[in-house]
């Protein structure tokens, strides 16, 4: 490291507890993880999340969130283990020091191939055959139990948030899908897309306007892949696979069709085609969408965002493993909250209620340590109240992150 910072740790399986000294500041860091199934039907919790201590101020946060009835937990956990592997070496974090958006995409493009022989892996163990498909350049897997049943198309892969605070001061984040990472507090914030590489696409800014003029500042860290994502509609059509269909869902499929978001114009221009979609998905009153194999396709595929890692059946017609970059620069009076969360959580809160949330969800005595592994237990008990309040037995897993920064 550049800076030689003083350092006062405590650790635990979840959780992280730190007072570094950088740049003429101390600055006390607790973080720490929880993960909830949801839904008592549920039968496996596909979410999963990473607390890791790299010590001096620098940590690494993430969360998973699978999907896909076989892989969706085997893809979220394999994911988690890939890049927690990948920055206990040390110079991994000197990588990123010096070109975090380099690192990072490369980190994600490894992690995305690593799952598809964890796939094969799965399937081998299971006593299954695969094999890959090719589309358009792009392979994919089919997988079968014996050779008297037909080839079937392998389905699923994970979202993944990935924060890796650097000595306490400033934050590199990178995301594919829909689990959003959010800073809470009043704080100057200097955050700036990594878009330099040359196969980086644009960065997907989220639309937001929820926050209250009573409500803590609050600044989303990540990339929003929603199908309503015109640059996103844009960049697949641009791709070497343009067929993904850009839709919004319907809550009776088979009775009341899908209809397109977007069309092009003769001029190669983006146009919103359908305005309103069949059901809002959380209480911000965001339209349920989706993106969608082609019609044509001999496998149908769909999936709720337009980045992921695995997938690889609809990589192959316009999604990508690319994720979004920021750099962020910190200056903070008073505390300052990193949130890393799953759409089971995102789905029940607006953006500045749970910024409020969080910065309020204190039971320290005056003075004391905090303590985020209480804090993000208070978060979880009043999340999984709301989710199953609104949504009753079909609450998502729902899975967070929390990470307190505060000036010691």
């Amino acid at each position: 490291m550049a800076e030689a910072c003083a350092k006062e740790y405590r650790r635990s399986d979840s959780s992280v507890h730190a007072t570094v000294a950088t740049k003429g500041l101390s600055v006390t860091i607790a973080a720490s993880g929880t993960t909830d199934i949801g839904s008592a039907r549920a039968t496996v919790n596909q979410d999963t999340y990473l607390v890791q201590d790299l010590g001096e101020g620098n940590l690494v946060l993430g969360v998973f969130d699978g999907h896909g009835k076989e892989t969706g937990h085997v893809a979220a956990h394999a994911a988690k283990a890939f890049i927690a592997k990948h920055f206990s070496d040390p110079s991994a974090l000197l990588r990123l020091e010096a070109a975090p958006e380099a690192e990072l995409r490369a980190l994600f493009r490894s992690c995305h191939a690593h799952l598809l022989h964890v796939f094969k892996a799965h399937y081998a163990s299971q006593g299954a055959c695969t094999k890959d498909e090719g589309h358009d350049g792009s392979a994919f897997l089919l997988k079968r139990k014996a050779t008297t049943m037909p080839f079937t198309c392998v389905q699923g892969g994970t979202t993944a948030t990935v924060a890796v605070l650097l000595r306490g001061t400033r934050l590199v984040v990178a995301n594919v899908g829909d689990s959003t990472a959010l800073l809470a507090g009043t704080a100057t914030v200097s955050c700036v897309p990594l878009t330099a590489t040359a196969d980086a696409p644009a960065f997907c800014a989220h639309a937001t306007g929820d926050a209250n003029n009573d409500a803590p500042t609050y600044t989303l860290l990540s990339g929003d892949h929603s199908a309503e994502s015109a640059a996103e509609f844009a960049r697949v059509r641009r791709s070497h696979a343009p067929g993904l269909q850009f839709l919004f869902d319907t809550p009776t499929p088979g009775r009341c069709e899908r209809l397109p978001i977007f069309t092009t114009a003769a001029d190669g221009a983006v146009v919103r085609q359908t305005r309103d979609g069949r059901y809002y998905k959380n209480v911000r009153n965001e339209w349920a969408s989706m993106v969608a194999a082609p019609a044509e396709s001999p496998f149908a595929d769909c999936l709720a965002f337009t980045r992921s890692l695995g997938d690889f059946h609809l990589q192959a017609h316009g999604l990508t493993w690319q994720p979004d970059v920021v750099a962020v620069d910190l200056a903070w009076d008073g505390e300052v909250a990193l949130v890393l969360a799953t759409d089971g959580v995102w789905d029940v809160w607006q953006y500045d209620e749970l910024a409020r949330f969080v910065l309020g969800a204190k039971e320290e005595p005056e003075g004391g340590a905090v303590d985020a592994k209480g804090r993000a237990r208070r978060l979880m008990l009043e999340n999984l109240s709301k989710a199953q309040c609104l949504f009753g037995d079909q609450a998502d897993n729902m899975t967070a992150v929390v990470c307190f920064l505060s000036r010691a």
